[in-house]
């Protein structure tokens, strides 16, 4: 990323409108952004992960116009998967968890721990299975939330 921001790639402006500028050439059947920096009136704070960077005004609109121009078709961008089928997976981890809470096991007493464990991971499993291959999103914190809830309740009411 420093590299991008680097001195190099920034041309001013009045050196793209002098004749025969080898920036212009560079420049050409590319998208150019024009922009003023004045001091650090534009700088703006950005969380990236776990790291703060101070960006321009102008960097940001490059990142917005960089998005925006990668994706292709529809089929790249990220669709919430659709409430119905959001409600039957939740449920179905949910009956399982119950299930596995309500097990008894002499032999094994950690068995319905393991299996709701194994149960939140299926549940990450499959939202990043649905992400990877059809770009569709599952809200893992409803499911993480309802496979422990009904786990723990489960265990406390049958107990």
């Amino acid at each position: 990323m420093e590299a991008l921001r680097a001195a190099t790639v920034r041309v001013p402006y009045e050196r793209l409108l002098a004749p025969g500028a080898p920036e212009l050439a560079a420049a050409r059947g590319k998208i150019a952004l024009v922009g003023l920096q004045v001091g650090d009136d534009e700088n703006f704070e950005v969380i990236r992960g776990l790291q703060r960077e101070s960006r321009w005004g102008m960097e940001l609109q490059a990142d917005a116009l960089r998005a925006l121009l990668e994706v292709k078709s529809s089929a790249d961008l990220q669709q919430p998967l659709a409430p119905a089928w959001q409600v039957v997976a939740i449920l179905a981890l949910s009956v399982a968890a119950t299930l596995a809470a309500l097990a008894r096991v002499r032999l094994f007493p950690a068995l319905p721990w393991l299996v709701a464990g194994g149960l939140t991971v299926c549940g990450g499993v499959l939202a990043f299975v649905l992400y990877r291959q059809l770009r569709v999103t599952l809200p893992v914190t409803y499911l993480l939330a309802a496979v422990l809830t009904a786990f723990f309740t489960s265990r406390r009411v049958f107990k």
